[in-house]
């Protein structure tokens, strides 16, 4: 296949595959991860388990509002969730589900990618 003729080929298929779920919801999950704060805050939760919000804050030192809008970009991608609430407080911990889901819709849209066209 000729160079042009694989562009365009690949150029059909990222067209498709941005419209695909998978790649959306691997978008964000990279988006997510795309942060160090954010990255801290997932090995916490993963290494400690639930924390609420305060101890995020303190064991951080990034500002309240600041952790929250953290805390909600990793709660959309589906890498963290609540554990419980109690009180005032919300105790967040680390979703293995949801991070492995992430890790299949990542594969999923790469796969998307790699088929070679001339077995289409």
């Amino acid at each position: 296949m000729e160079t042009n003729d694989m562009t365009q080929s690949l150029q059909e298929k990222l067209k498709v595959v941005r419209q695909n779920l998978e790649y959306k919801e691997a978008n964000r999950f990279h988006k997510a991860l795309a942060s160090g704060t954010r990255m801290l805050i997932i090995g916490m939760l993963s290494a400690a388990g639930p924390l609420t919000v305060g101890q995020i804050v303190q064991m951080t030192g990034v500002s309240q509002p600041t952790t929250n809008r953290h805390l909600s970009i990793l709660r959309n991608a589906g890498l963290i969730e609540v554990a419980k609430k109690g009180g005032k407080n919300t105790f967040y911990e680390f979703s293995e589900f949801g991070f492995a889901t992430n890790i299949n819709y990542t594969r999923g849209a790469i796969n998307v990618l790699k088929t070679d066209p001339s077995h289409e």
